[in-house]
């Protein structure tokens, strides 16, 4: 058993260390429930999470999506945690923020009215434009 309470079994296959565990939530009787993940060494972690979360084919999925998309072909001990970590500390998601994230609207204030002509100037400095 691991820690999510599935049955486990670990095994060698083409000098390739691998790990046969089917969810908690899966019946024994399904077998097609089964995953057969790679066990990745300490040094090679962050490239697995890196090609899962930040190439362009990834999408800079959410946390349960990069973990699914992790531990469909791969796994480590603390596999979850380095996600949740990997993801949370990502500077593109921190910049982009989540889907259905609500921002909220910046108040309007009112435009005090002038007495007189030119008595404020405003200047709007783009650039040079086309």
């Amino acid at each position: 058993m691991d820690a999510t309470g599935g049955p486990v079994c670990y095994f060698i296959k083409n000098g390739v260390l691998m790990r046969k565990w089917r969810p908690p939530d899966v019946s024994a009787d399904d077998e097609w429930a089964f995953r057969y993940q790679i066990i990745i060494p300490k040094s090679y972690q962050s490239e697995i999470l890196s090609l899962a979360h930040d190439t362009p084919l990834s999408g800079h999925l959410g946390i349960n999506k990069t973990l699914q998309k992790v531990t469909t072909h791969f796994y480590w001990p603390g596999v979850r945690q380095d996600v949740v970590q990997f993801c949370k500390t990502c500077h593109t998601c921190q910049i982009v923020g989540k889907p259905n994230q609500v921002i909220p609207k910046a108040p309007l204030k009112a435009i005090p009215a002038l007495e007189e002509p030119f008595s404020r100037v405003m200047i709007d400095c783009v650039g040079p434009l086309p």
